[in-house]
């Protein structure tokens, strides 16, 4: 798993001259030659950008980062500042020989692709499962290929897998439950590439990357504004919403048992350190909410909500882009009538008033499917865990 940590966390002192180059916060002004740093969160020119070899010698990743053509030589995938035909098919297999590491100037780990980054993160209360979720997405991406039923599938990045495939071992085979992430930490990132229009000429790649934020941050704008940072180029955010923490239908304020109420501060909190960070109000931004009922299980949830039917499948023929947005369109809605009926309300309320309606999309999944029996999962399995995502990926993008 490309599981990165800060420079601070690694013992790596990072130069001063490095911090100089500052990312930018969209490619346009990098023109093609643009690497995607999530940590740093942003731009930066390749030549800024280094690789490493193995045997520790560093270059420009200009230098190794190798073109590819197409039949038309005029139309590349990416450039860099070699001349066409420089490099001969012995060089470029040296080059490739190598398996350069990449580093941003901050010494993040980089992902070894030129393909467009999607950032996701996964925020919500406490108690909602955030990184039980995670692993119960990518089970479903990797292991059951959910999205095959939209004609796409998400696969590992090189050797990225190590990390979350402990994690997927830990929960559905061994039965442990994971620990919660710490308070003031965001965990991952944790990166996939996913293809659409797969096995056809429109067959299109993005790097898939994901961040988990502790529950505990979401109740103060100035630890929002600390881990929204991350999330100013995000395409969609995942706010997963425990059901035990919802205030009772005609029973306001009144918390079932220990578990922290969730009321429209989690919004309000999000939208305003979404602002602060960006400088636009969260009503403009860009990014797909989806508003997701964790724990669906254990809800009083109606028969067209849960267990969900959609993504089951896996048709010969997937639905076109408008077919697939008018079935996750047509889910979220009886998601948000459902959750609505169960002490959703003024969440409802403040998504859609605090972020563009447009935006704003529901859902309810379970990353186990059962309530922990003495300590352990008892052959746990996840559902519905991909909708989220798929939400996000066919509302967030122009396809």
């Amino acid at each position: 798993m490309n599981h990165q940590a800060t420079p601070e966390a690694s013992g790596n002192e990072v130069p001063q001259a490095a911090l100089t180059v500052q990312p930018a916060e969209t490619p346009a002004s990098l023109g093609q030659d643009a690497k995607y740093c999530p940590l740093c969160p942003g731009w930066y020119r390749l030549r800024d950008v280094k690789a490493k070899a193995p045997d520790g010698s560093i270059t420009e990743a200009t230098k190794v980062i190798l073109p590819v053509f197409s039949g038309d030589r005029t139309r590349r995938l990416f450039r860099t500042a070699r001349a066409d035909g420089q490099l001969t098919r012995s060089q470029r297999a040296d080059i490739a020989a190598q398996n350069y590491h990449l580093e941003c100037p901050r010494r993040h780990s980089l992902v070894n692709s030129q393909e467009p980054t999607a950032v996701v993160g996964v925020i919500g209360n406490v108690n909602s499962s955030k990184s039980h979720f995670i692993a119960g997405l990518v089970y479903e991406l990797i292991h059951e290929q959910r999205l095959a039923a939209y004609g796409a599938d998400v696969g590992y990045i090189g050797d990225t897998g190590a990390v979350m495939d402990q994690r997927i071992d830990t929960v559905y085979r061994k039965g442990e439950i994971l620990p919660n992430t710490e308070r003031n930490q965001i965990d991952g990132p944790f990166t996939y590439r996913l293809t659409r229009d797969a096995s056809t000429v429109a067959e299109s790649k993005t790097v898939l990357t994901f961040f988990d934020v502790a529950g505990e941050d979401c109740v103060g704008l100035a630890r929002s504004a600390e881990f929204v940072r991350y999330l100013f180029g995000a395409t969609g955010i995942i706010l997963l919403i425990d059901p035990d923490g919802l205030p009772f239908p005609g029973r306001p304020l009144e918390p079932r048992g220990d578990v922290p109420l969730a009321t429209r501060a989690i919004i309000d909190n999000l939208a305003d350190a979404m602002a602060a960070v960006t400088g636009t109000p969260s009503r403009e931004q860009p990014q797909i909410i989806s508003i997701t009922i964790a724990k669906a299980d254990i809800a009083d949830l109606p028969a067209d909500v849960w267990p969900p039917k959609l993504l089951e499948s896996s048709p010969e023929h997937p639905p076109s882009t408008s077919e697939a947005r008018a079935a996750l369109k047509s889910y979220s809605d009886a998601c948000r009538t459902a959750f609505r009926a169960i002490g959703g309300q003024a969440i409802i309320s403040a998504a859609e008033t605090r972020f563009d309606p447009r935006n704003v999309f529901y859902s309810a999944i379970s990353a186990t499917n059962q309530i922990p029996l003495e300590g352990r999962w008892c052959g746990a399995r996840p559902s519905g865990c991909s909708i989220p995502l798929a939400e996000i990926l066919w509302f967030g993008e122009s396809l």
